[in-house]
């Protein structure tokens, strides 16, 4: 490692709930992965939603994606 800098984790205290990582192995990071991914679940949802209600109102005004 550089001199001048440290490991973020080289003092890290597993009892101490305040300065816990979010890393995927402990708890909290699952945790908070696990939220990430409903939300970015959801989001995924929401724009094929949108392209699909842009589609549809493109093909209800004659228009098609051929030239």
């Amino acid at each position: 490692m550089p001199p001048g800098r440290r490991n973020a984790h080289a003092d890290f205290d597993p009892a101490d709930p305040i300065h816990h990582p979010l890393l995927p192995r402990y708890r909290r990071g699952r945790a908070m992965f696990g939220m990430l991914l409903v939300l970015a679940e959801s989001q995924r949802e929401l724009i094929i939603a949108g392209i699909r209600n842009g589609v549809a109102a493109a093909r209800a005004r004659g228009r098609t994606s051929r030239s």
